[in-house]
């Protein structure tokens, strides 16, 4: 291809993904399947800027994830569910864990989206139900409209940060 149709080509396929992304965040539509792999440094720039040392909410969050205990219980009871070893949150520290953490808390929550009747979760919807805890992302329908406006704003640098 010749550079001026290069550019061209490289324009238009640019102007596609946007006309798609736009068609589907304004229907509400999924764009494609996510694996939980591509959502998680997302979610780490957006919780913590991948700070794995981080310590937020009073000391109740830590890691780039910013795991509450109550939330590494449940990514713990994720992993024995799936045959894995439980990880002691005395190793929040370990990089290594808290990936391992936050695949399972990730995963945990696509799992209770689809079980409640979401069945293609978007980015924003499982970003949401991580952030704000499944039961209060549950009470406003699963709507991210509905959701604080801070969450909602990190929901979409999450979903903008995606692949």
């Amino acid at each position: 291809m010749s550079g001026s149709l290069t550019t061209l080509y490289l324009r238009y396929a640019t102007d596609v993904r946007l006309f798609t992304k736009i068609i589907a965040v304004t229907w509400g539509l999924s764009l494609s399947a996510y694996t939980i792999e591509s959502v998680m440094p997302a979610v780490a720039a957006v919780e913590s800027g991948h700070d794995y040392r981080a310590v937020g909410d009073g000391g109740r969050a830590v890691g780039a994830w910013q795991v509450w205990s109550v939330a590494w219980d449940t990514a713990n009871d994720w992993r024995v569910k799936h045959r894995m070893t439980p990880i002691s949150r005395r190793r929040w520290r370990e990089p290594a864990a808290q990936q391992s953490i936050g695949f399972a808390l990730l995963s945990w929550h696509h799992e209770r989206l689809v079980a409640n009747g979401v069945p293609k979760p978007t980015v924003q919807q499982l970003y949401l139900s991580f952030s704000m805890g499944h039961a209060a992302f549950k009470g406003i329908g699963f709507n991210p409209r509905l959701a604080p406006a801070r969450k909602r704003d990190a929901a979409e640098r999450v979903r903008n940060l995606c692949p």
